[in-house]
């Protein structure tokens, strides 16, 4: 049985998921999740395919609503999917009492359309096919780098707020610490389980990062 049309993924702190949920009539063509629920909202992304997805302000500035707009924007199936956030005020208006008989719609005319350069902060280089790195221990696939973090493929379980050790070049010893901001659980055809995340590094040397990006992508 396939999904009704969704109109808007909503992604905003307790608050103001818990006011919108509040209001009646609201569930056919919005789902809103926490932004600790990132991770299921990207899920719910992939798979809806939303016409727009919307991040109150806090949200879009934390290491995790970022990760999860860098996600949605390097995603090429995603490529419809239009971006807006809502400013403090904005969010403040719909927690109000007086937006309890607010039309549906106008969730996303209080969100203003997000800026790329706003939301990336830096350009992540593609992986060509067959680059591997190691997250404690276990290889990966590396999808894409940044200065500021990286996506793997990984047959372990991954979990977000995981803290891990990846190296990325044994044999340079560029190797450091990262957070995963998301993960989502795959299962293609003709392939076992496996585990999509991002991660932010903590304490990488971007100068490192950048020597081994352009190494691998020269080759």
């Amino acid at each position: 049985m396939g999904h009704e049309p969704l109109n808007t993924v909503l992604v905003g702190s307790e608050e103001l998921v818990a006011a919108w949920c509040a209001q009646s009539g609201r569930a056919g063509d919005v789902l809103a999740f926490t932004d600790a629920d990132a991770n299921a909202a990207y899920e719910a992304i992939l798979k809806r395919r939303p016409r727009v997805v919307i991040l109150d302000q806090m949200v879009a500035s934390s290491s995790r609503g970022a990760a999860l707009v860098d996600c949605v924007r390097g995603e090429s199936s995603l490529a419809g999917v239009e971006i807006r956030m809502l400013s403090p005020e904005s969010a403040a208006a719909l927690t109000s009492q007086k937006a309890h008989h607010m039309p549906a719609g106008a969730l996303v005319a209080l969100a203003h359309p997000m800026q790329i350069r706003a939301v990336r902060r830096a350009v992540r280089i593609k992986m060509p096919g067959g680059v591997e790195a190691i997250v404690d221990g276990r290889a990966v696939q590396l999808i894409d780098v940044s200065i500021f973090g990286a996506q793997v493929l990984s047959g372990e379980i991954l979990k977000p707020n995981q803290k891990i050790r990846i190296t990325l070049d044994a044999e340079s010893g560029i190797r450091f610490h990262a957070a995963i901001a998301w993960a989502t659980f795959e299962l293609p055809r003709a392939m076992g389980p496996q585990y999509r995340a991002g991660m932010e590094f903590c304490d990488a040397d971007p100068a490192r990062v950048q020597q081994f990006y352009s190494r691998v992508t020269k080759q």
